[in-house]
């Protein structure tokens, strides 16, 4: 669990570094990847129960998600393959979940790693907008921006 103070960091650094970067001046993929990463820590929020979250939030994260991303052009011309991500990302999340719970210290350890696999999208939407340079150039530092401890 971040404090708030952590939370507010990463968040500042999602929207005004990471993600930018990431999308190469397409401010389409830039709405994508913030609207869907508020959505997954709301989400996240609410399952983990860590931190509060308002009804506001909760209208907003199922608006970006039964309609808004519809309606975003980046989203829509690549629909395929991100929907396939976000599908296996959401799954990993969920396993992740799961696996945290159990005796097994090797599931731990593998659910520390797939939680965040939903972060994948950044590297998508990196050689999306900017092929294959700009995928690699970003994988190990959106990596390392979400780098975190073995938890017990």
């Amino acid at each position: 669990m971040s404090s708030l103070e952590n939370r507010k960091h990463i968040s500042e650094k999602l929207t005004n570094e990471i993600i930018p970067a990431c999308c190469n001046g397409n401010k389409s993929a830039e709405a994508y990847l913030n609207r869907l990463f508020f959505v997954v820590r709301t989400l996240d929020d609410l399952y983990d129960g860590d931190f509060e979250v308002n009804k506001e939030d909760i209208a907003k994260a199922f608006f970006i998600v039964g309609g808004e991303l519809y309606f975003n052009s980046f989203f829509k011309e690549n629909i395929d393959t991100l929907m396939g991500l976000q599908i296996v990302g959401f799954n990993a999340w969920k396993n992740a979940n799961e696996w945290e719970k159990s005796d097994n210290e090797l599931k731990r350890i593998y659910a520390h790693v797939i939680r965040d696999f939903i972060c994948e999208l950044f590297s998508m939407v990196a050689f999306l907008t900017g092929g294959t340079k700009s995928m690699n150039e970003m994988s190990l530092k959106i990596r390392g921006f979400f780098l975190k401890e073995l938890e017990d």
